[in-house]
Protein backbone atom coordinates (compact mmCIF):
# COMPACT_ATOMS: atom_id res chain seq x y z
CA UNK A 1 0.00 0.00 0.00
CA UNK A 2 1.52 3.28 -1.06
CA UNK A 3 0.80 6.35 1.00
CA UNK A 4 1.83 9.95 0.79
CA UNK A 5 4.86 10.66 2.93
CA UNK A 6 6.61 13.67 4.31
CA UNK A 7 9.50 14.88 2.23
CA UNK A 8 12.52 16.04 4.18
CA UNK A 9 15.53 17.35 2.29
CA UNK A 10 17.86 16.44 5.17
CA UNK A 11 16.67 12.83 5.13
CA UNK A 12 17.20 12.68 1.38
CA UNK A 13 20.72 14.05 1.68
CA UNK A 14 21.60 11.58 4.44
CA UNK A 15 20.22 8.70 2.35
CA UNK A 16 22.20 9.75 -0.71
CA UNK A 17 25.33 10.12 1.40
CA UNK A 18 24.95 6.64 2.91
CA UNK A 19 24.39 4.98 -0.47
CA UNK A 20 27.26 6.89 -2.11
CA UNK A 21 29.76 6.18 0.66
CA UNK A 22 28.79 2.49 0.67
CA UNK A 23 29.05 2.27 -3.12
CA UNK A 24 32.45 3.99 -3.17
CA UNK A 25 33.75 1.91 -0.27
CA UNK A 26 32.78 -1.32 -1.99
CA UNK A 27 34.44 -0.11 -5.19
CA UNK A 28 37.65 0.64 -3.33
CA UNK A 29 37.55 -2.83 -1.79
CA UNK A 30 37.26 -4.32 -5.27
CA UNK A 31 33.78 -5.78 -4.82
CA UNK A 32 32.03 -6.91 -7.96
CA UNK A 33 29.21 -4.78 -9.29
CA UNK A 34 26.43 -7.22 -8.33
CA UNK A 35 27.60 -7.10 -4.69
CA UNK A 36 27.34 -3.31 -4.76
CA UNK A 37 23.79 -3.49 -6.06
CA UNK A 38 22.87 -6.09 -3.43
CA UNK A 39 24.14 -3.76 -0.69
CA UNK A 40 22.27 -0.82 -2.22
CA UNK A 41 19.04 -2.85 -2.34
CA UNK A 42 19.55 -3.99 1.23
CA UNK A 43 20.02 -0.41 2.40
CA UNK A 44 16.84 0.68 0.62
CA UNK A 45 14.80 -2.21 2.05
CA UNK A 46 16.12 -1.53 5.56
CA UNK A 47 15.37 2.19 5.27
CA UNK A 48 11.82 1.51 4.08
CA UNK A 49 11.20 -1.00 6.88
CA UNK A 50 12.60 1.39 9.48
CA UNK A 51 10.49 4.25 8.17
CA UNK A 52 7.24 2.29 8.15
CA UNK A 53 7.91 0.79 11.58
CA UNK A 54 8.71 4.15 13.15
CA UNK A 55 5.66 5.74 11.52
CA UNK A 56 3.43 2.95 12.82
CA UNK A 57 4.81 3.31 16.34
CA UNK A 58 4.40 7.08 16.30
CA UNK A 59 0.83 6.98 15.01
CA UNK A 60 -0.33 4.08 17.20
CA UNK A 61 1.75 3.98 20.38
CA UNK A 62 -0.59 1.43 22.02
CA UNK A 63 0.29 -1.22 19.36
CA UNK A 64 3.73 -2.23 20.50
Amino acid sequence: MLRDGDFHILGTLVGVLIVTVTFNGLSLLGAQSYVQFLFQGGILVAATALSSTSRRLLLHPARR
